[in-house]
């Protein structure tokens, strides 16, 4: 074969390196310099503007697969990157990591962790009381007869979680009628959920995961649907019934079609059905279709059937794109605000509560039995809200003396604020003032706007 070689090599013109219109193939070389190649067999490579590299590139121990075709890029073992940039990147040492859209608050889910619980640690639903404990998830089996008692968990979570949200029949219900069933749900608001495009041709992608546990075996539907409920998603899995923590996780294709909630109300549901009656179900699976109220397939499990059921559920998220990525852990003063747009509660229903007493708010002295006072949200709720308080543990104290028979409304709210009236009290002098004092441990003041 023939061979060339030279000292050095110039351009036509007499100064510089050449430049070789069709490319040039070097093997062999560890350093490309600006001008010059030099050094065989030395340890490093150093390239001096943009490398393009498909297939693996080994660095020590480790490896980087980068691929700009198929986005299955990776990298394992240990890497240090400079100022530049890796783009395409799936995963780092084994541990997936978005690779488009936000890095924060990509999870849709609030609350996901479990870890706010302002309505307190225990709460039981039944019949058509369908009551919301761990914040902004609501445990429902309306017509039913049984009794489901679920809880705010602080041991026994799955690795990297101290909250976990806990279900249990304390009433069975061995037989489920065509109309009966029972879920546990967080209704995403539109606002929230409107970047993925529902309705439109560019709908996305919705990836979700969580961590799931139970000791009764068969299949479970989780279903997603719009605001009016004439589109609708079920989704089957089963888990293994050991009692384990186990991951679930699947992708959901946009609907292009169907009236989606993009401001206020409910943009997308995530629901998981614990048993459902013949009237709401379809054998159709990981698709969307249209029709109304879809629960389940025929092949949903009857969690109810026993008081020794129980399962578990924490780390939900709910994210844009095909993959799931890390559970996004917020801080606690960042999920607490969040859930705050759906509920405030204020007063001893708490468990970290001492059960003293807590003054409220000042009162204005309308008239010798009723007073007027206002109320600024902590943070602006989602819809004018509704009060609830309980029947005792509310007092008024205005000129040295009280009353702890009192009416309180809420008669005027927006978003950001609303006007409490005290009904029914006695002896007041009108133009004074007065406040409202939370007493006992069982005592509270709420406002609600959940969807």
């Amino acid at each position: 074969m023939s061979r060339i070689r030279a000292d050095r090599y110039t351009n036509r013109e007499g100064t510089g390196a050449p430049t070789f219109a069709d490319g040039v193939n070097v093997v062999g070389i560890s350093s490309l310099g600006i001008t010059t190649v030099t050094g065989v067999g030395q340890t490093a490579l150093t390239v001096n503007g943009d490398a393009r590299i498909t297939g693996v590139l080994t660095v020590g121990q480790g490896s980087v697969t980068i691929d700009g075709t198929s986005g299955n890029s990776s990298i394992t073992g240990v890497t240090t990157a400079g100022i530049g940039s890796v783009y395409g990147v799936d995963s780092i040492n084994d541990l997936g990591f978005p690779n488009a859209g936000p890095l924060s608050n990509r999870n849709l889910i609030i609350n996901g962790a479990m870890t706010v619980a302002q309505r307190g640690t225990s709460h039981t639903s039944q019949h058509n009381i369908n009551n919301y404990g761990v914040d902004r998830w609501q445990v429902v089996c309306p017509n039913t007869s049984a009794v489901l008692v679920h809880s705010h968990e602080t041991t026994g979570g799955p690795e990297g979680f101290n909250n976990w949200l806990k279900i249990s029949p304390s009433t069975a219900d061995t037989t489920i009628s065509p109309n009966d069933y029972s879920s546990v749900a967080q209704k995403i608001e539109g606002y929230n959920f409107a970047s993925a495009q529902y309705g439109l041709s560019d709908a996305k992608e919705v990836t979700v995961s969580f961590k799931f546990k139970t000791n009764k075996a068969g299949t479970y539907c989780i279903t997603h649907r719009n605001n009016v409920a004439d589109r609708n998603y079920i989704h089957e899995f089963t888990p293994v019934a050991d009692g384990n923590w186990q991951t679930i996780t699947y992708t959901v294709p946009g609907d292009t079609t169907g009236t989606w909630e993009k401001t206020n109300n409910i943009g997308w549901r995530f629901e998981i059905f614990l048993a459902n009656g013949t009237t709401n179900q379809s054998s159709t699976t990981d698709t969307w279709f249209g029709g109304s109220y879809y629960h389940s397939t025929p092949n949903q499990v009857n969690f109810l059937d026993s008081t020794s059921n129980e399962l578990g559920i924490t780390g939900v998220q709910v994210e844009l794109g095909s993959k799931a990525t890390p559970f996004e852990h917020r801080s606690f003063h960042d999920e607490q605000l969040k859930c705050m747009r759906y509920y405030q509660h204020f007063g001893n229903a708490l468990a970290s509560d001492d059960g003293t007493d807590d003054g409220f708010m000042m009162f204005h002295n309308w008239a010798t039995t009723t007073a007027y006072g206002a109320q600024k949200f902590i943070v602006p709720m989602r819809a004018r809200p509704s009060l609830t308080s309980p029947s005792s543990g509310l007092t008024y104290y205005s000129g040295g003396s009280l009353d702890s028979s009192i009416n309180l409304d809420l008669i005027g709210a927006n978003t950001n604020n609303g006007e409490l009236r005290i009904n029914d009290v006695s002896g007041l002098t009108q133009g004074t003032s007065g406040w409202l004092r939370i007493e006992g441990s069982g005592a509270y003041i709420a406002f609600s706007a959940e969807l």
